[in-house]
């Protein structure tokens, strides 16, 4: 028998999407690229005490059909902060990460949630970066914790875990094309996420973007997500197909990533087992944009 939708299900299937959002990894590969006569080796470099400042704005919309009622959640949420290194030990580099805001509002048929996130405002902490972009340690971001309405909360590595730009360990030439293949997991105290993800990558060659001189890289991206969790008593699974782009431009001389935006769209299903069993369709489509300020 088919249960109506209750306010209950859409404030689990809401802490649902806040603990799915930043589980998502989009990886620009690191497999071998073609040999050309003048490629573009690319790498982070960092002035030793000198801070790069970014900002981070977030859409997502998610429309979901619960047995024939129809319902629409807004989310978004804005990050700004500060990356400068410490120090460099066997070529990788100790970044201290400062957040200046960091803002998530909910929109949904139960009214406004959500807000600036003051808990986090100013704190500061170490991780260790590789010069191709890999996080190698983000543990001190996993310690400082927060909490949003009507949200079990979480912690600051949901957002640091991967955001900078993995970079091609070959140096690439104008028109070089690659694919990557990558199976990535996320891991909360409330959720375990998967995702199977083959990007498509190319690098377009170097342009300006605001007088600087950057590569840049386009990618498309296919695969497959799924997230399990567990909310008062319920089973939930939510799981579909996933298409999208990603666009990277990164400042050759520099050493930083000057821009990523990423637009992607997920039509899948969400399976809550429990004393009210229910299986629905879903829709999501993310708009996320990250840059670099002077």
């Amino acid at each position: 028998m088919k249960k109506p939708a209750t306010t209950n299900h859409l404030s689990i299937l809401i802490v649902l999407f806040f603990t799915f959002v930043f589980s998502t990894a989009f990886i620009i590969n690191k497999n071998e690229t073609p040999a050309s006569k003048d490629p573009v080796k690319l790498a982070y470099t960092f002035v030793e005490g000198k801070s790069v400042t970014y900002y981070s704005a977030t859409t997502i919309t998610q429309a979901m059909d619960v047995n024939g009622q129809t319902m629409n959640v807004l989310i978004n949420q804005n990050l700004a902060f500060k990356a400068k290194m410490l120090s460099k030990t066997n070529e990788n580099f100790k970044l201290e990460i400062t957040v200046d805001s960091l803002v998530s509002k909910v929109e949904s048929p139960n009214g406004s949630t959500g807000g600036k996130i003051k808990e986090v405002e100013g704190k500061t902490f170490n991780m260790v970066l590789s010069p191709l972009g890999k996080e190698l340690n983000t543990e001190e971001a996993a310690k400082i914790e927060f909490t949003i309405e009507g949200t079990p909360g979480g912690n600051l590595s949901q957002y640091f875990a991967n955001v900078f730009p993995d970079l091609p360990e070959k140096p690439v030439n104008t028109g070089d094309t690659w694919i990557r293949n990558d199976t990535v997991t996320n891991k909360s105290a409330t959720s375990n996420t998967t995702q199977i993800i083959q990007s498509n990558n190319k690098f377009e060659g170097v342009e300006k973007l605001n007088g600087i001189d950057c590569a840049k890289i386009t990618s498309t991206i296919t695969g497959i997500m799924q997230t399990t969790t567990q909310n008062q008593g319920m089973d939930i699974l939510y799981k579909g197909p996933l298409s999208g782009t990603v666009t990277l431009y990164f400042a050759v001389r520099e050493g930083n990533f000057v821009k990523r935006e990423v637009s992607t769209k997920m039509t899948g299903t969400i399976d809550i087992s429990g004393a009210q069993s229910m299986t629905f369709p879903v829709v999501m489509e993310t708009n996320s944009k990250i840059e670099a300020k002077n």
